[in-house]
């Protein structure tokens, strides 16, 4: 159990939606370097785990998740919030602002889950606009395949459903793409663009964007950051995030390099579930060749690379530090803001 005497030297940082335990250890003993943990678990560990303070097991939703998160706190002095999975994010956000520590605007990360309110933000703030349609049925579905041209892609309103995105060549796949897309509830609808898919990885913090790494999809090759491209990236990444509303955090974007500009498919907050490994990552940062020098391998796991990579900076952010680069990166000046 954590105490005021090991506060002053670590910080205590509570951890929201542990899924696996086990799968998720690499994960859990990085982020034990940097703080003392207490976690809330939805699968029960099979075996002790000795670099928790204090663990609690509940069902796998959200405000169950949150609940417990609460009576952690209530026997901790929580120093900042984590979420280990993605779709814990808000319940973290919401936490963190109960108890007045750093985090996003929970309503920001809220929104951040409706794809049409991203596109209608970034749209609004003329970010890579993308026409697009929102869609209650096939028939509006439809409509919108006319209006915007085939072939079209159809995502999930609510990005938590993770159905992916549905190609539509010709009229009669609509009424099946929308099943598959909205499982019962709206789908976005836009024209398939053509061109090269990166993913960038970077943080939040009190407003400013940092991007770490861009890297090429699907052939997980890194950008070099003397890229001029690498540059231009970034200042997109920027601007998205601020059409967003997002300030503080872990970040991922999924750009497309169309003829007319980089175009946003994904933007989220990733929180800690960068730290559950490289398949998140759509790299792995510490085995990445970069020609800025990354960090040596030290013949570890991927999963155990990536998440040693990035404790420090999610520990940072969640405790409201300028979060630490994970490739060796010059940091900004830190001042314990825990203490």
């Amino acid at each position: 159990m954590s105490t005021q005497t090991h506060f002053a030297l670590v910080p205590t940082v509570l951890l929201l939606g542990t899924g696996n335990p086990e799968l998720d250890a690499p994960a859990l003993a990085a982020l034990a370097d940097e703080a003392l943990l207490v976690a809330v678990h939805t699968t029960a560990p099979a075996q002790p785990l000795p670099f928790l303070e204090d663990q609690l097991t509940v069902a796998d939703e959200p405000a169950a998740v949150l609940a417990a998160g609460r009576e952690l706190a209530r026997r901790h002095r929580v120093a900042g919030v984590v979420a280990l999975q993605a779709r814990f994010a808000e319940a973290a956000a919401e936490l963190a602002d109960e108890l007045g520590l750093a985090g996003p605007d929970p309503e920001a990360v809220r929104s951040g889950r409706d794809r049409w309110q991203t596109r209608l933000r970034l749209n609004g703030a003329g970010v890579g606009p993308v026409p697009a349609r929102l869609a209650a049925d096939p028939a509006q579905a439809e409509q919108a395949a006319a209006e915007l041209g085939l072939p079209v892609l159809l995502r999930s309103r609510d990005a938590a459903l993770a159905t992916g995105a549905q190609r539509v060549d010709r009229p009669e796949q609509l009424a099946a793409a929308f099943r598959r897309a909205g499982l019962g509830g709206e789908v976005v609808v836009e024209p398939l663009l053509d061109g090269e898919l990166l993913t960038l990885r970077g943080a939040l913090s009190l407003g400013e964007a940092q991007t770490w790494l861009a890297v090429h999809r699907p052939s997980a090759q890194p950008l070099d950051p003397e890229d001029e491209l690498f540059a231009e990236l970034a200042e997109f990444a920027g601007h998205a995030y601020a059409a967003l509303g997002l300030d503080h955090g872990l970040t991922g974007l999924d750009v497309l390099l169309t003829d007319e500009g980089p175009r946003v498919v994904l933007a989220d907050q990733l929180g800690g579930a960068d730290l559950l490994g490289a398949d998140l990552l759509g790299a792995d940062l510490l085995g990445a060749d970069l020609p800025n020098g990354g960090l040596p391998n030290g013949g570890l796991p991927q999963a155990a690379r990536s998440a040693a990579g990035l404790a420090g900076a999610v520990i940072d952010l969640a405790v409201g530090l300028p979060p630490r680069p994970p490739l060796g990166l010059p940091a900004a000046d830190r001042e314990l803001a825990y203490r």
